[in-house]
């Protein structure tokens, strides 16, 4: 793992937020290390689950993030909030 001191900090100071986080970097930087480690420092429940966020399509992803319209296309018959 490649994570400075001030990036275990924040991640220790955001652990236990109840707020989804969102890790980028480049490949082999230690995301999935950090990832586990707030997990492991916050009070979230269940079994840590690691995503490839690049493995995954836009729109599968675009929706849970930025949320949508009811109606917004024919699979969309109701609405998404998205976690802002």
């Amino acid at each position: 793992m490649t994570a400075s001191y001030a990036e275990v900090e924040l991640a220790r100071r955001l652990a236990p937020l109840p707020r989804p986080l969102l890790l980028v970097g480049q490949s082999g930087v230690g995301k999935g290390l950090l990832a586990r480690f707030v997990h492991v420092h916050s009070a979230r429940a269940g079994a840590f689950v690691a995503v490839a966020g690049g493995e995954l399509s836009e729109s599968l992803l675009h929706d849970p993030l930025a949320g949508h319209e009811a109606g917004a296309s024919p699979v969309r018959s109701a609405a998404c909030e998205g976690r802002s």
